[in-house]
C-alpha cells in the first residue's frame, strides 16, 4: 500500500468480501485482504472464511500467533476500518426498512425464511396483531402485562393456601 492517505472502508463494506474469492478480515481495527493466504494458511482456509467479513481481532488474538505471523500480516494489509457517515446509516436504515415492509403483510404475518409467523402478543383470543411501527415500551406493554397478572394471580392462590392451612 503507498504511504499517504490510507484507504477507509465500513464494516457493511468488508462484510461484502466474505469469501474465497474476496476475503477480508479486521484485526485491531486494520483492514487485510487474504484470498491469496487461503492455501498457505496453517489452519487451513476454513479459519479465515468463517471469520471473513468482520472483525476477526478476537479469533486472532485466541490462536496466539507468532511474531513472525504478525509481520506477514502486514503484507495483506489494504486499509482502516471507519464509522459509517450519517448519510450511509439513513441509507442502511431505509434499505432495513424497505426489506422488514417486504416480508410483512397486512395481517400480522412475517416472512421469517423458514415460512411465516403470526405477531399476535399475549396469545389472546381477539388479540390485535403488533404492527412493525410499535415503539419497544407498548410491545413490552403487550407481552409483559399479562405475564405479570399471571404471577400475581399464581402468588395470591399460594398466599391464600398459606392462610387456610394456618402456615
Amino acid at each position: 500500500m503507498a504511504m499517504g492517505r490510507t484507504t477507509q472502508f465500513t464494516l457493511d463494506e468488508v462484510a461484502k468480501h466474505a469469501d474465497k474469492d474476496s476475503c477480508w478480515l479486521v484485526i485491531d481495527g486494520k483492514v487485510y485482504a487474504v484470498e491469496k493466504f487461503l492455501n498457505e494458511h496453517p489452519g487451513g482456509e476454513d479459519v479465515l472464511l468463517e471469520t471473513a467479513g468482520r472483525d476477526a481481532t478476537r479469533e486472532f488474538e485466541d490462536v496466539g500467533h507468532s511474531k513472525s505471523a504478525r509481520e506477514q500480516l502486514k503484507e495483506f494489509y489494504i486499509g482502516d476500518v471507519r464509522e459509517p457517515t450519517a448519510e450511509e446509516l439513513a441509507a442502511k436504515r431505509a434499505v432495513q426498512a424497505s426489506a422488514a415492509a417486504e416480508r410483512r403483510d397486512g395481517d400480522g404475518v412475517r416472512a421469517n425464511g423458514l415460512g411465516k409467523e403470526r405477531l399476535f402478543a399475549g396469545g389472546a383470543f381477539g388479540a390485535e396483531p403488533l404492527s412493525g411501527g410499535s415503539s419497544t415500551w407498548t410491545l413490552l406493554k403487550r407481552l409483559f402485562v399479562p405475564v405479570c397478572i399471571a404471577v400475581l394471580v399464581y402468588l395470591v392462590r399460594e398466599y391464600s393456601k398459606q392462610v387456610q392451612t394456618g402456615g
